[in-house]
């Protein structure tokens, strides 16, 4: 199995990473491929002439402007492995047996794409799902505790759900090839989760695992930052294709808190909330 993660320099981050997915991680078969975006700190090159000399990792080269999406297809193209996990270099490893978890769920024929639950580093969920309605598209359970129960259920059942995260995304190298790869006009953000989109399209369905659990330094080595224009091209994308509501939002939930909660009488549904966001990101696109 392939592991992509693209990089550029912090070697503090991707150091913890590759120790944790060459040591802590218990599945051993792995092929580490890190697409290095112009890294020039002496201890990332050292620490990626150390992984090639040991034959523990294959450096892909992406020496031009950032691109998240075209760096993760160009490490899906140097990738070996029947399975591909895209992950982030800022991943901390907390558990041997995260890996077998997703590669469970990711080898099922109905299974198109498989996330994991991330934790921020006080151990508040990062990740539990990706669902269309809160704001136009976030992370639900976000800051709340691990094994939090609710109107929606837990964070600590599998789901189905429209998308998870790019930042631990793991899938069979056929269904990548059959969806085409990360739409590379999505520049910093949001292909991750068209890619979930069509795969659940093309009959695939897109699984969350809580059991396969995580730590992520969040955009450590790139400030978070929602690209204007990867936002318009994913209003695009959303009205192009007649997306109407997330089938596994309730519609009588809150769209203005991560945390499930009862929406108020008279407020905006979650399907309201994604046509006004949609309607307002496009009008001020053509208000120039």
């Amino acid at each position: 199995m392939s592991i992509v993660i693209p990089n550029r320099d912090e070697a503090r981050v991707l150091k913890q990473c590759v120790n944790g997915l060459l040591h802590e991680t218990r599945y051993p078969n792995i092929e580490l491929v890190i697409v290095d975006n112009g890294s020039i700190e002496a201890a990332v090159v050292e620490l990626y002439r150390s992984l090639e000399r040991e034959g523990r990792a294959v450096i892909v080269p992406f020496d031009r402007p950032f691109n998240f999406s075209a760096a993760c297809n160009a490490g899906a193209a140097a990738a070996r492995g029947d399975l591909l996990l895209f992950l982030n270099n800022d991943i901390e490893v907390i558990q041997p047996d995260w890996l077998d978890e997703l590669m469970r769920w990711a080898e099922r024929p109905d299974v198109g794409i498989v996330g994991a639950k991330l934790l921020y580093p006080d151990r508040t969920i990062q990740h539990a799902g990706v669902v269309f309605g809160l704001g136009l598209v976030s992370h639900i359970f976000s800051r709340a505790p691990e094994g939090i129960s609710g109107l929606f259920g837990s964070s600590e059942c599998y789901r189905n759900y429209l998308a998870v995260t790019g930042a631990c995304q793991m899938m069979r190298k056929e269904v990548f090839r059959h969806l085409g790869g990360y739409d590379e006009r999505f520049r910093l953000v949001f292909s991750d989760v068209v890619l979930c989109l069509e795969a659940r399209k093309a009959g695939y369905r897109v699984v969350y695992t809580p059991y396969a659990r995580l730590v992520h330094h969040e955009s450590y080595t790139r400030k978070r930052e929602d690209s204007a224009q990867d936002m318009e091209l994913l209003a695009r994308y959303l009205r192009a294709t007649g997306f109407v509501e997330d089938p596994y939002l309730h519609p009588e939930l809150d769209p203005k808190f991560f945390v499930p909660a009862l929406r108020p009488p008279f407020d905006p549904t979650p399907r309201q909330y994604i046509r006004q966001y949609v309607e307002r990101v496009l009008s001020n696109v053509a208000a120039g």
